[in-house]
């Protein structure tokens, strides 16, 4: 499948942000081939650079395909821009327990 189809399917038409470790596994344990699987990046990870069969740089490739698409790029670099759920989570912790002057600093306090 062509890497923005591939892209558009696995957003929903652009519609669910996505990170790049999550479409890149995703579109390839869906698609196969092309990017390659999670079971073939994990196989490859455990070789020397000598040994190994250039499957990270399929996923690159298919990587470079999306960014290079103008939606598609567009909707990936805004998605990464947004913080994950476990920063959200921990702002929220953060927010819960810090109080201005308990020795825990406060960003841009004095602005």
């Amino acid at each position: 499948m062509h890497p923005l189809a591939a892209y558009e399917q696995i957003t929903e038409g652009r519609r669910r942000p996505v990170r790049v470790a999550e479409l890149v596994y995703v579109a390839g344990d869906r698609f196969g081939r092309e990017p390659p699987t999670r079971a073939q990046i994990d196989r490859e990870r455990e070789l020397l650079q000598k040994h190994k069969r250039e499957v990270e740089i399929a996923q690159g490739e298919f990587l470079a395909r999306v960014l290079a698409g103008e939606r598609c790029g567009a909707h990936l670099v805004h998605s990464m821009a947004r913080p994950t759920a476990a920063a959200l989570e921990l702002l929220e912790n953060f927010k819960r327990s810090a109080k201005p002057g308990a020795g825990v600093p406060l960003p841009f306090a004095n602005m």
